[in-house]
């Protein structure tokens, strides 16, 4: 067990961890989630590209806002106010120190940011464990001073929940603010075991690791597929930081991730050529996969690999060689994400599709799918019929009345007047593949023809016309 300092007053301790651990720069973790996109959008020959921007663009994003959407969401994930650590004595909780007094105080989110390479498993029964700071192989005096700033506080679990002291005639004093370890521990604990006790003493908490927290973001995308929530997953390029796989709040923490965003440009951190060789140091996740979490320890191990050196020196040539390989790896684990995240987008996605004329819906008219059912449009009323499920990979646009039926060009006929059915769905038959452009909705064999509504009135029929750029082959797509 590390040594606890003597207490050396608020004031002292406040002073010396207002540098706190947060990793690469919330702006840096930014940078490499839209490089990420930038490179997939240079190399769509190699990337999943086509399929990312067609689920973009269908959920009525540019890939640019998309891009900004996903950067902000891993920006944030710094700021969450989910961690609340109680007070032995007075039980009051809170979730930074010195009751959040300077922006700069670390969020003690932030103890959910690492994988520990230095030991094994921990007492969860993950394979690598998180911060822990009773078992930390590296630290130094900010971690020093947060064990005793913290010492014997535990991580709040509700109303009534464990205080370090109690009196028989006041009862145990708790001020909780948040269910820190019934929902944010909960959540991160992705199959592993945890009890409260584990989180009674701040000083020995086995936090779980980073791996868990992105695996936890990403299940909540397959569920619910948005910008913000895949953010919040690439949060975990902190794996491609060495202070969080070495595991440590201090020995220059603060000052390389400021030495990263300052030099991110003009040392060319993102260039295409490191990127492209970083890629190949990745297994990609396999496409029916739903645990990430092998990705994001190969991720860990390379940052681990590089023997903590910028742990150890402030030196700018060290910081660049290291860097040149981390950041990246960063950009390329993310390169990964996005690449098996473009066909859930799409696969999970289901929705309306309204034309923008006169608000109608595509309806498969007679509410039964069969070959050669027609669609038309109808009043939308949010039936199965109307309902659409578009996967950008195949290009095929399933009823959601049975998936087994695709949109179909009827036919063949990719001309002026060609009818549009539902037939048996196969996978990269010409007449049932479909690209959103914009708000139309094309062949992607010939992208000068779209869908068009023939009509303003229920039961008008819909077929395909050259683009013109009028509101009857604009669609809304509603939730896809």
């Amino acid at each position: 067990m590390k040594r606890i300092l003597p207490l050396i007053g608020a004031a002292g301790i406040a002073a010396m961890i207002a540098n706190p651990a947060s990793a690469f720069q919330q702006i840096t973790h930014k940078r490499i989630a839209i490089d990420a996109i930038n490179y997939m959008k240079a190399h769509p020959d190699t990337t999943n590209y086509a399929a990312l921007e067609n689920a973009v663009t269908a959920a009525g994003y540019t890939i640019d806002q998309f891009a900004e959407t996903v950067g902000q969401g891993a920006f944030d994930v710094d700021d969450f106010q989910d961690t609340f650590i109680c007070g032995a004595i007075t039980g009051d909780c809170v979730y930074s120190p010195v009751f959040n007094a300077g922006a700069s105080i670390a969020q003690y989110t932030s103890y959910w940011h690492f994988q520990n390479h230095t030991r094994g498993g921990d007492a969860h029964g993950n394979d690598l464990g998180g911060y822990n700071y009773d078992l930390l192989t590296v630290w130094g005096v900010i971690d020093d001073l947060a064990a005793t700033w913290l010492v014997n506080d535990h991580l709040d679990d509700g109303n009534g929940g464990m205080t370090g002291f109690c009196y028989w005639f006041l009862g145990c004093s708790e001020d909780s603010e948040y269910n820190s370890y019934g929902i944010t521990e909960a959540n991160y604990r992705q199959g592993s075991y945890s009890t409260k006790g584990m989180y009674e003493d701040f000083q020995d908490i086995p936090f779980q690791p980073i791996d868990n927290l992105g695996n936890y973001w990403y299940s909540q995308f397959l569920n619910s597929p948005t910008a913000q929530t895949l953010g919040f997953v690439l949060h975990t390029t902190d794996l491609l930081q060495p202070h969080h796989t070495w595991t440590t709040s201090d020995l220059n923490h603060s000052g390389w991730e400021s030495w990263v965003a300052d030099y991110y440009d003009s040392e060319n951190l993102n260039a295409d050529d490191k990127v492209t060789e970083a890629l190949a140091s990745f297994t990609p996740i396999d496409a029916d996969a739903t645990d990430i979490r092998p990705l994001l320890t190969e991720g860990g191990s390379i940052s681990y690999s590089l023997g903590g050196a910028v742990l150890n020196t402030t030196d700018h040539n060290a910081r660049r060689e290291v860097a040149n390989v981390v950041v990246p790896h960063a950009i390329a684990m993310a390169i990964n994400i996005f690449n098996h995240a473009a066909d859930k987008m799409s696969t999970n996605a289901s929705g309306e599709l309204r034309e923008k004329r006169a608000g109608l819906c595509m309806n498969l008219w007679g509410g039964v799918a069969k070959n050669g059912a027609d669609v038309r449009l109808h009043s939308c009323s949010n039936s199965a019929n109307e309902q659409w499920q578009y996967e950008s990979s195949t290009g095929l646009i399933r009823s959601t009345l049975n998936t087994n039926y695709c949109l179909d060009m009827a036919g063949g006929q990719v001309s002026n007047g060609g009818n549009v059915q539902v037939w048996s769905c196969i996978a990269g038959h010409n007449n049932m593949t479909w690209d959103i452009v914009g708000d139309t909705i094309r062949p992607r064999v010939n992208h000068g023809i779209a869908i068009d509504a023939y009509g303003t009135r229920s039961g008008n029929n819909i077929g395909l016309w050259s683009v013109h750029g009028g509101s009857n082959q604009s669609w809304t797509v509603e939730g896809i």
